[in-house]
């Protein structure tokens, strides 16, 4: 079995635009998924709640759209990091890992 060539930086750059389109799409439904539900929670917490007899103070009723932008910050840098940019000295790497092992250092054209 022969190994395939390794990626020159060209192809891993059109593929690091994939990845980079792709992490903005999830990103923005993923902002759009916690606005509404930190709206949703925001709504029960002003308007629902006086009327089973908790009345939230004025300034703890803020907390709610600050967790959510928490969880909006906290969940995109932990779920779906933004994609590394790929230098020349990644193609390196994995042609010195090759040669390490005795197999195949060959760049595509």
């Amino acid at each position: 079995m022969k190994p395939q060539k390794i990626a020159n930086l060209q192809t891993r750059m059109d593929w690091y635009q994939n990845e980079r389109k792709t992490w903005f799409k999830q990103s923005a439904l993923f902002l759009l998924i916690v606005a509404l539900v930190t709206y949703a929670f925001y709504y029960l917490a002003m308007n629902i709640a006086p009327a089973v007899g908790f009345n939230p103070d004025e300034e703890a009723k803020y907390i709610i759209p600050i967790l959510g932008l928490a969880f909006f910050l906290f969940g995109i840098g932990t779920a779906n990091p933004f994609p590394k940019k790929p230098t020349q000295l990644d193609v390196e790497k994995d042609q010195a890992l090759r040669r390490a092992h005795g197999m195949s250092d060959e760049v595509e054209k």
